[in-house]
């Protein structure tokens, strides 16, 4: 499954990507590649704000807009 979801972000992935985009294919490529149903109870979201140089959360309601 790993290679999997490495393959399809390699191939997705652009450089001109938003934070919201690249949370977008995270879950695309989770959701291509896992087998069980991804929930805010079962996926963690979390990236770096590189210009506050913080680790930013999602909280479960802002992950459940992705997996709509």
């Amino acid at each position: 499954m790993i290679k999997e979801v490495d393959e399809f972000l390699e191939k997705n992935y652009k450089e001109t990507m938003t934070v919201e985009d690249v949370i977008s294919l995270g879950i695309t490529a989770l959701k291509k590649n896992v087998e069980a149903k991804l929930t805010a109870d079962n996926v963690e979201v979390s990236y770096v704000d590189t210009k506050v140089k913080k680790i930013i959360a999602l909280s479960d309601k802002e992950i459940a807009k992705y997996l709509k």
